[in-house]
């Protein structure tokens, strides 16, 4: 409790720690002598025998506390006069032996209650006040006020305290100070600075106390801001443990259902393993970048299906195991993200012990193999004694800092992050339309013909108006890449100078195709060789929907250029699309008919050209869809100039989507009630508020009050059990789940 008195025209103010008397709290209670200005011990005038332990306690106190502590002896109930036990002059004497204070006191009646405590401060008072004033090599002078604390001024002279601030009679397991600064405050410091780093197998940690007297003056500079701040934490964690344990509980029941759609997948895939093949390296035919207008990369085509591998994609928020899941190249974005909610959570823990007038011991940061995270070491004795309404703040911090930082996070990718990169020299194109290409694979036949920080606004005749929701939309939408491809009207005269034109007959063998086309042999296809070769200039193409495509009447050499990418080209699916009685739907030839034909048009940055909309370009992709969505990387923001990193954006909406998406999972996970989790400490604290019963009350209860809190126990336990396994069966069951999706 925090009392303010006057005291010789002063204002004093006392922190009080009222601690059990019984044997039973001998150890705990022995914790706050050391660093404590003042002990009352106080004992019963009706009771003999709590006034013979005093003895016992005066010499705990000789062994635990500061030298020179002071100390006050009250007897208390002096209202029962008829029974009283302990006489008062025998009483004066044992503390007139001792040379300390002795009154008489009557809590009912409030006689001398008061005087007790004026009685301690002005002891204080008097014993900081006569203190020895030391000189500092000139420079300051200190006044010794306890075990490493210290009082004093810069210009040598001492100062008379004006005030006790409460947290001077904090107990503490470390020597911590006090030191009266130039504006007339006193500040928190530590005693010693001591740091230690522990390197084991598998295992790094490393602790100091160094941070202490940042958390100490973060917590006293606005009290009442941080007790509204944590009172709203520990209504957030109560909401946020039922909210936990229902999101467990259908957790576990979707978890079933996935392996129920998991081992149904199974099943076919078992009857059909002789359809599936590997995937075919890429192979392209290499055009001279000399023409920059056209682009034919004949890539490898996968054999079986990719929709397990694209569905996976869907569920990275939910299983998210690096190299399973999650891509090897976000375990960067992934550590940052994690240890940044790690290092927020404890900050929280930190500055509510603080605020609640509990040091600290320690803070600092662990690195379990590649897992990395932050802890801080409050000593579990004080805080054990606080009440549940106390405790829960410190104890719901952690979790209430992760959702606030999750409602920041939120806040920046829905609007902050793109609005910041705006002001310093980004520009968004969700007006214009289209994306910006961030990233080109080294090994995509896109990389030579994308440039960084271009624009791509077209897929074939679809502007991306929409962005990125366009561009996956084309890309990776369910089953696009099932589709038939899309192929070109080309009108009679066009395919009358085409046949005329034909070219001689250059590749006689299997071998010299590979050679000059890099093409692989497909296994179900028997080719012609000999027909198949066209200029550089041109593409052979066949008709659309003719089984007999490797007939060399269906085959032909058309322009690449002005088949492909000229704007007024009309595209089809058969002949009868097109006009003309004679035109023919024609689209590229390809021995793989599960490849796609896509027409990619790109204009370069602003900053690239004077007139970005005279340099746009086009060329032609054949192959899968799926390719250019992994191959490419893209966003919205594109730099107005050419220093600015390009991938910043993405980067940083990276790690934010992933803070964000942690930084939420620690606050549900960690407030639920299960073993080793603030939830298990919370849900105790809870039940002590709901049974309005303080958890260190001493006095005797009744046989129904002991009966409800036994049970009240049981229920505790069994909660936390019940949740404990819930939790470890969600936990390993979505690991076992992403794997196998990832493998499906």
């Amino acid at each position: 409790k925090i009392r303010t008195i006057e005291l010789e025209g002063k204002t004093v103010k006392l922190q009080i720690w009222d601690t059990a008397g019984q044997e039973r709290f001998r150890t705990i209670t022995s914790s706050y002598y050391r660093g404590a200005h003042g002990i009352i011990v106080v004992y019963d005038v009706t009771d003999q025998e709590t006034f013979s332990n005093v003895k016992q306690w005066l010499q705990e106190i000789d062994r635990y506390a500061a030298e020179g502590v002071n100390k006050l002896l009250v007897g208390n109930k002096s209202d029962l006069a008829d029974k009283k036990a302990v006489d008062y002059n025998a009483a004066k004497e044992f503390a007139d032996s001792l040379t300390i204070p002795f009154l008489e006191t009557s809590a009912k009646n409030s006689t001398n209650v008061e005087q007790a405590f004026l009685t301690m401060a002005k002891q204080i008072k008097d014993r900081m006040g006569s203190a020895t004033v030391q000189a500092q090599q000139g420079s300051k002078s200190t006044v010794k006020v306890g075990p490493g604390a210290s009082i004093g001024s810069p210009n040598g002279s001492t100062k008379s305290r004006r005030s006790f601030e409460a947290e001077e009679l904090l107990p503490t397991s470390v020597s911590d100070g006090l030191e009266y600064e130039d504006d007339g405050t006193w500040s928190h410091q530590p005693h010693a600075i001591t740091s230690t780093c522990e390197v084991k197998l598998f295992h790094i940690r490393c602790h100091t106390n160094r941070f202490n007297q940042y958390f100490y003056r973060l917590a006293m500079a606005a009290p009442k801001f941080w007790d509204t701040w944590f009172n709203l934490g520990v209504v957030f964690g109560g909401i946020a443990m039922i909210v936990g344990i229902i999101t467990m509980f259908y957790a576990a029941i979707q978890l079933l259902f996935s392996v129920g759609s998991i081992l149904s997948r199974m099943q076919p895939a078992a009857g059909h393993a002789g359809n599936l093949r590997k995937r075919a390296d890429t192979n392209l035919y290499q055009q001279q970048p000399a023409d920059d207008q056209v682009l034919l990369p004949m890539v490898g085509i996968h054999d079986g299906s990719f929709a397990s591998r694209i569905l996976s994609i869907h569920h990275l928020s939910f299983q998210q195991i690096p190299g399973v899941t999650l891509p090897l190249e976000h375990l960067g974005y992934y550590l940052i993200a994690l240890l940044i909610s790690g290092v927020l959570h404890e900050a929280g823990h930190a500055i509510a012990s603080f605020h609640e007038h509990i040091p600290i011991n320690h803070s600092g940061m662990f690195l379990y193999i590649l897992y990395p995270g932050a802890f801080v070491d409050i000593p579990s004795r004080p805080l054990s004694l606080l009440p549940p309404g106390r405790q829960l703040k410190v104890i719901c911090a952690g979790v209430w800092h992760n959702f606030v930082l999750w409602l920041f996070t939120a806040l920046v990718l829905s609007s902050g992050l793109k609005f910041g990169l705006e002001i310093f020299g980004w520009r968004s194109l969700e007006g214009s339309g289209g994306v910006s290409v961030v990233d080109v694979r080294a090994d995509s036949p896109l990389f030579q013909h994308l440039p960084i920080s271009s624009v791509i606004y077209r897929l074939n005749d679809n502007d991306l108006m929409n962005g990125i929701q366009d561009w996956n939309k084309l890309l990776v939408e369910d089953g696009v890449w099932s589709r038939p491809s899309i192929g070109f009207c080309v009108d009679s005269d066009e395919l009358e100078v085409a046949v005329a034109h034909q070219i001689p007959r250059q590749i006689s063998t299997a071998a010299n195709l590979v050679k000059n086309f890099r093409l692989e042999r497909h296994q179900t296809l028997s080719l012609d060789v000999s027909r198949t070769s066209c200029r550089k200039s041109a593409i052979r193409y066949y008709i659309m929907h003719d089984f007999r495509m490797h007939d060399p009447q269906y085959l032909t050499c058309l322009s690449t250029t002005n088949t492909l990418t000229h704007p007024k080209r009309i595209q089809c699916s058969r002949s009868i699309d097109c006009e003309g009685a004679k035109s023919r739907c024609m689209t590229p030839y390809t021995p793989y008919p599960e490849a796609q034909t896509v027409r990619i048009y790109h204009r370069p940055p602003s900053w690239a050209t004077s007139d970005p909309q005279s340099s746009e370009k086009a060329f032609v992709f054949v192959g899968e869809l799926v390719d250019i969505w992994e191959s490419v990387k893209v966003g919205i923001l594109q730099p107005r100039l050419s220093f600015l990193p390009v991938s910043l954006p993405h980067l940083l909406e990276l790690t934010m989507s992933y803070m964000s998406s942690f930084t939420l999972a620690l606050s549900l996970l960690n407030i639920l009630p299960a073993f080793h989790l603030d939830g298990e400490y919370a849900l105790s604290n809870f039940i002590a508020i709901l049974l309005a019963s303080e958890r260190h009350n001493d006095q005797s209860m009744s046989t129904s009050g002991m009966f409800i809190r036994q049970r009240a126990k049981r229920i505790e336990a069994f909660i936390v059990r019940t949740i404990s396994i819930l939790v470890g069966v969600v936990i390993v069951g979505s690991i076992l789940v992403g794997v196998l999706n990832a493998a499906v």
